[in-house]
């Protein structure tokens, strides 16, 4: 008898610049490798005009989909079309990021990372769409076969959504990709330092500049720490954002922090290859974020031996366990105090830190056992 598809989504895999992207090719290329071990024949689907920026080779199905021109509704549209796809092919659907169709079959497997446009409700904007998109997204948590997530604070901030059951929702950590470790960012470092423009010290911010990534309170901190200390310089990486919309006013925090402007470094984006030699060649990375579903950068930075400091809120303890390598994120004196420990004696490798706790052969065992399971029943 042959195997069925296992239809996976492969919208969200073209922005590899965010989180959810750079998991979901994470977890694509992780089943296509362990293809032989699946009782499913994995299969990348997208639409035929975003097909071009995806490389899958021969596993990937571009399908036919209009485009309305405007993203969330090319989403939207894409969506109800490869729910409609998957189920009349009686295939097992995965996406690797929220999803919704009216369409999809019964055995879908969705990764919902977060709820954080339940806590920072500006994250929906004024568009109704983006309101009933988030909506139905929950709403089709209620008939999926299996919830995927990434740490135990979004399994039971998830398990609060009305009608979800909390024993349909697993946790599979998300995991180090082999780039990511001491030898490789050492090695490395020296070619991204002199790529971009960086000094021979400096602190690093990864992660993007939405509003609850909290950086301005970041800047308010080193600058304090800075007036005081011979701290290295600060860099922000990624592109600065806009000065409209739900974003971190970046300039206006280094203006009024009184900063010099070569203290704080912008050297733009950062191609993902350069990842690792930028985590190796900081002495320290931040990470302020008032709420994350897990936390890829800190996790990134340990891997290449770089120590991570973070907030001490919703899942970041549970990437970052040392008490000590956390501070409050609700003022700037609990990260000044870090800074300050760490410009007069440079922290060490978070002790607490294992690589066997973001391990890729045991998170992706998890999801061949996911669905391998589902065929059994």
């Amino acid at each position: 008898m042959p195997k069925r598809e296992l239809i996976i989504n492969g919208f969200p895999l073209a922005n590899d610049a965010v989180g959810i992207g750079a998991y979901g090719l994470r977890v694509a290329r992780g089943l296509l490798q362990r293809r032989a071990e699946l009782r499913v024949v994995p299969v990348i689907a997208a639409p035929a005009w975003l097909a071009a920026r995806l490389d899958f080779g021969g596993d990937l199905r571009a399908l036919a989909s209009p485009r309305p021109g405007h993203p969330l509704l090319d989403q939207a549209v894409w969506s109800a079309r490869l729910g409609a796809h998957a189920r009349a092919r009686g295939a097992l659907l995965f996406s690797p990021a929220p999803f919704w169709s009216p369409l999809a079959p019964s055995d879908s497997v969705v990764c919902h990372h977060d709820r954080i446009y339940h806590h920072f409700p500006r994250y929906l904007g004024r568009k109704f769409v983006r309101h009933v998109l988030a909506y139905r997204a929950e709403k089709f948590l209620r008939r999926c076969r299996v919830i995927v997530t990434e740490s135990e604070h979004a399994r039971n901030d998830i398990a609060k959504i009305p009608g979800v059951r909390a024993e349909s929702i697993s946790v599979i950590r998300a995991w180090l990709p082999q780039e990511f470790n001491p030898e490789h960012a050492r090695r490395t470092a020296g070619g991204v330092r002199k790529k971009y423009g960086l000094p021979e010290r400096f602190w690093l911010y990864v992660g993007g500049y939405d509003y609850r990534k909290n950086v301005e309170m970041m800047i308010a901190a080193y600058a304090q720490t800075a007036g005081k200390t011979d701290a290295p310089r600060l860099v922000l990486a990624g592109r600065m954002p806009p000065r409209n919309g739900p974003f971190c006013d970046v300039e206006g925090a280094v203006r009024r922090a009184g900063l010099r402007d070569d203290a704080v470094i912008r050297p733009g984006f950062i191609d993902h290859a350069d990842m690792p030699g930028l985590f190796g060649a900081a002495e320290l990375m931040i990470y302020p974020s008032r709420h994350e579903g897990f936390g890829l950068p800190p996790m990134e930075a340990m891997g290449c031996g770089c120590p991570a400091i973070c907030g001490d809120n919703s899942s970041l303890p549970e990437v970052v366990s040392d008490a000590d390598y956390r501070f409050r994120d609700d003022g700037q004196e609990g990260l000044a105090k870090l800074l300050s420990r760490a410009a007069t004696g440079r922290l060490p490798l978070n002790p607490a830190f294992t690589r066997d706790d973001f391990d890729e052969r045991k998170a992706m065992d998890a999801y061949v056992n996911l669905f391998n399971g589902i065929e059994e029943k």
